[in-house]
């Protein structure tokens, strides 16, 4: 071969990778949201309605279509999950998508879960995780515990006749008509709320969009197992993780080798146990990794499960492990104490009871808490109602 024809090659496999690096760097773009600060709280009325949201904007360039990856993210507090509705909107508002809104609520006069938002959320397409705002919601043991930061999958907005939880929405599919011209511009996410007494705040926002070939997904859920009451000694039921292989990944299957790679670790480690063979999800297949607590003395009981993954045939899978934190409880679990709606360890008449008194008498809106100072972890009339009703069988 001649020097030209080699000098010719080298220089055509320099301007190949060349080309293949910048798409790798722009297969992936994230862009910073402006606009961030206090979302506008909503009004007091009965039913419910939205408030003028807070718009915060993202500035998209370069990004070719079609999309086949979108990932929100946002750092925000807000009191009472059950509020607030987030939303995305496509440059030229051509597309319109809620990411989230009005978890736990199922009927007309509901106000839903009054678990409180603090941290960094992301929201994906189910093809990425299974986890979601409304079951992680219902799975916590207290009213009071806040929703974990983390990543989870778009759901509709509550209301009347949504089931609980929800199907999960298409996050990709909603913007994947999307011509290159209608992808790049402003997008925006758009955070609402939509009733009173507790507010909250948005710190920081960013979109990223993805364009290339996504690599071999796997989505799970939940991320945190979480066993009922248990006998002090003895097994308990096994619970599953779902495994879920989108239809994308085709004839490329996704591996749990659970006897040689998944551990379970922490301090209880040892009262938990993996009790499935070994799993094979295929595109389109879900599977379950049944897990079992098997308890020693009483009290609560943690541990972190972890299973490496694989494919057949080899490639990229995304996540590349599965990561599950297990909690279980030994014996039977305390009672909650329904005298105390606000949870500060004290029943007082003049607060708890007032407000029941108050609830039962049809009194509602801002009328409903006048007067009353409520303590934490519930420190709204919504979180201490929503406690009564949900553990105490108060009625609506």
């Amino acid at each position: 071969m001649s020097e030209r024809i080699q000098g010719r090659l080298k220089r055509a496999f320099i301007t190949l990778a060349c080309a293949l690096a910048t798409v790798t760097s722009l297969a992936a773009t994230t862009f910073p949201g402006t606009g961030t600060g206090p979302i506008p709280d909503g009004p007091s009325s009965t039913p419910a309605a939205p408030t003028t949201p807070l718009t915060i904007s993202f500035a998209v360039s370069g990004v070719t279509a079609p999309l086949t990856d979108i990932r929100v993210s946002m750092t925000l507090t807000h009191t009472f999950v059950g509020d607030v509705e987030a939303r995305l909107i496509s440059p030229g508002g051509l597309v319109s998508f809620p990411l989230f809104g009005r978890v736990g609520v199922t009927t007309a006069t509901a106000f839903g879960k009054s678990n409180d938002l603090n941290g960094t959320y992301e929201f994906v397409d189910p093809a990425v995780t299974l986890e979601n705002l409304w079951s992680v919601a219902a799975a916590l043991t207290s009213s009071a515990d806040p929703i974990p930061a983390g990543t989870y999958a778009t759901t509709p907005v509550g209301g009347a006749g949504v089931t609980d939880p929800p199907a999960l929405s298409n996050l990709v599919a909603a913007f994947a008509a999307l011509p290159t011209a209608n992808v790049n511009g402003t997008w925006q996410l758009r955070i609402g709320d939509w009733t009173s007494f507790d507010t909250g705040t948005v710190t920081a926002a960013s979109i990223t969009l993805e364009s290339a070939p996504p690599p071999v997904r796997l989505a799970t859920a939940p991320s945190t197992l979480r066993f009922g009451a248990n006998p002090a000694v003895g097994f308990g039921p096994a619970l599953p993780v779902l495994l879920s292989a989108p239809t994308a990944n085709g004839a490329t299957a996704v591996n749990v080798n659970t006897a040689a790679n998944c551990s379970i670790t922490g301090a209880n480690a040892a009262q938990f146990a993996v009790v499935s063979d070994a799993v094979t999800v295929a595109g389109g297949q879900t599977r379950q990794l049944l897990v079992q607590f098997r308890p020693v003395g009483s009290g609560v009981r943690t541990a972190s499960l972890n299973c490496p993954l694989t494919s057949t045939p080899v490639t990229t899978v995304s996540p590349a492990t599965v990561q599950v934190a297990l909690v279980g409880y030994a014996g039977e679990e305390p009672k909650p104490n329904c005298y105390d709606l606000d949870g500060n360890g004290t029943a007082a008449a003049t607060v708890d009871g007032l407000l029941i008194v108050r609830q039962m008498l049809g009194i509602t809106g801002a009328a409903i808490g006048q007067g009353i100072t409520l303590s934490a972890p519930r420190n709204s009339p919504k979180k201490a109602l929503a406690f009564a009703r949900t553990q105490c069988g108060l009625p609506d």
